[in-house]
Order: C-alpha cells, then structure tokens, then sequence
C-alpha cells in the first residue's frame, strides 16, 4: 500500500499466488494479466488476476485487520463490491463509441482513417489503464471526430424520424416528392 515509485518503500499487505503465466513463444499475450484491486473503506482489499492468455482467474482478500470482520459481513461487502468491478472498457457507452468508430474506420481512407486510427489508440490506452479522466477527454475527442460523419445522438434520431415520415409518405400516395431527394425542384415529380 502507498504511493511510493519503488514497491519496497510501501507497505506489503499480503501475496496473491498466479501460475500459468507462460504461454505459447508466439502468443502475444503470454506473461501478460490483468490485476483490479477492489476495496472497502471497512479495510477489506479484494485482488482478482486475470492471466490474459487463457482466462484463468485468481483472487485474494486482504483484510487490513485479521478478524474483525465476519465471514458473513465480509460476503456482505464483498456483493457490494461487485458492481464497482465492471472495467470502463466494458461499460456500454464505452463499447458502443468503439463500435462506432471501428465501422467508420472501415469507411476512410487515407489521413482521415489515420486520424481517426491514432484517436481510437487513445482512447482504448486510457480504458486499459482505467483512468477516468483520460478516458473522458480522448473519448470527447473521439466523439467529436465521429460527430463529423455521424452527427450527434439527437441529430441520429432525428434522422431516423424524417426517414420513417419518408416511408409513410411512400406507402401512403405510392408518389414519393419532397426537400429530401436531391432531384426535387419543386413541383411534387422526380
């Protein structure tokens, strides 16, 4: 525990056991885990490991006084606790923004694909290392390039209402005439 740049000069809380860290030579994630520490102000640190290449899991708790606690008032908090362990990575607006610019990505080309490519890094290095803030600022960023093509949420539904009145419009008088169509000139034919 601390915030010390070197390990040795903050204070061991306890050890957590993960195995099977090697991999195959050519798997770029061997080696590789994903550690969340989760924790109460009750003094209970739960440590879950993830070994990136196979998905097997680890977890330890800690609790920062031995037996003051039951075992039923530390599943208490550990339910509680649950919630708080979905990543930013994994929260639907954060999934959906990837999504969205993964599909345009296949669109562009060029240095408009570049830029686009360099903002989706970014955003995607601030929700592998959690950082609120980080992932606030490049995920505006990256909002604000996809708004150029997309348009924003409200101009997305509103999109969608002028194309249900078109289909309406086609359905009903089978004479399909308005502003919409780039060939209109005014007099209801196309």
């Amino acid at each position: 525990q601390g915030e010390h740049r070197y390990v040795r000069e903050n204070q061991h809380l306890g050890k957590i056991k993960v195995t099977g860290l090697r991999g195959k030579t050519d798997d770029p994630m061997s080696g590789s885990c994903e550690v969340r520490f989760t924790y109460d102000m009750n003094g209970i640190l739960e440590v879950d490991v993830t070994v990136l290449h196979s998905g097997k899991k680890f977890n330890a708790l800690i609790e920062e006084r031995p037996g003051h606690l039951s075992k039923e008032q530390i599943e208490k908090i550990i339910k509680k606790l649950k919630p708080l362990k979905v990543s930013l990575r994994d929260k639907l607006p954060n999934r959906a923004r990837i999504e969205r610019a993964v599909c345009l990505y296949e669109e562009l080309n060029g240095a408009f694909r570049v830029h686009l490519d360099e903002l989706l890094m970014q955003f995607e290095a601030a929700l592998d290392v959690e950082d609120i803030e980080a992932v606030a600022w490049t995920g505006k960023a990256l909002d604000q390039f996809l708004e150029t093509y997309y348009g924003s949420e409200r101009d997305r539904s509103q999109q969608v209402n002028v194309e249900v009145d078109k289909k309406s419009v086609d359905e009903d008088e089978k004479e399909v005439s308005g502003p919409w169509l780039p060939n209109d000139d005014g007099d209801g034919k196309t």
